[in-house]
């Protein structure tokens, strides 16, 4: 019988460890087993203590052209309509924007760990809550031809097939919102996104949103509240 060590080996090299405390990666395990494991993980009875909404990229440099993207346009916009979604179905979620422009420092990255943002997160984020990064993409050149045709992309932590974010994103497609899912399998600069690195393994759920620049206030607010519903069960 394995004991297994925290979820975040789901998204690394990591896997169980046997009772010798030596590494089993988790692709020689029985397919059984890592279903189980992740099922017991993934929940819906398991209560969600807290909610956790942050910006990291909030900030907008004013003397920045807006094609260099100081910025994440749509986030905060995407992040209070999640927020009051939340609330409108009785959640008190902590909503947290960053106040400093990643020019000068990066929230998302390891460089940022001991500013009053991270300790905010550490400190209101208990086990077993949700954890939502929220972040928008424009829609020219690189990001536009590999998520364009999406209004908004979920980034999961657990890998392409983590349970909680293909349930996800299927209320949302079922809802008629154009969405993708991307996992540092699909595509490794999510390993580089530090904030959902650091902070994901506390969470039952933990995800990131990147919203598509372009899409209407009236379809962010729309898939916001397809979202909402889903989180709050």
């Amino acid at each position: 019988m394995f004991e297994f060590s925290d979820g975040a080996t789901l998204a690394g090299s990591a896997g169980g460890v046997n009772k010798k405390g030596c590494t089993v990666p988790l692709q020689v395990l029985p397919r059984f087993l890592y279903d189980i494991f992740k099922a017991i993980r993934y929940d819906s009875r398991v209560p969600m203590s807290t909610i956790v909404i942050t910006v990291p990229h909030a900030k907008c440099d004013p003397k920045s052209p807006r094609e260099d993207h100081s910025c994440d346009f749509a986030a905060p916009d995407g992040a209070q309509l999640l927020n009051a979604h939340l609330k409108k179905r009785g959640k008190l979620p902590t909503l947290l924007i960053g106040n400093i422009n990643r020019t000068y420092l990066d929230l998302n990255r390891p460089a940022a760990a001991n500013t009053a943002f991270h300790r905010t997160i550490a400190a209101k984020l208990a086990p077993g809550g949700v954890y939502v990064d929220m972040h928008s993409f424009p829609t020219e050149g690189y990001w536009d031809q590999v998520w364009g045709q999406n209004e908004l992309v979920l980034c999961a932590y657990f890998g392409i097939n983590d349970i909680a974010t293909a349930d996800i994103a299927a209320k949302l497609r079922r809802g008629g919102i154009k969405c993708r899912v991307e996992s540092p399998e699909t595509l490794p600069l999510v390993k580089d996104y530090y904030l959902i690195q650091k902070f994901g393994p506390l969470a039952r759920i933990p995800l990131m949103v990147e919203l598509n620049e372009s899409v209407t206030p009236e379809r962010r607010s729309y898939a916001m509240d397809v979202l909402a519903h889903y989180l709050c069960g």
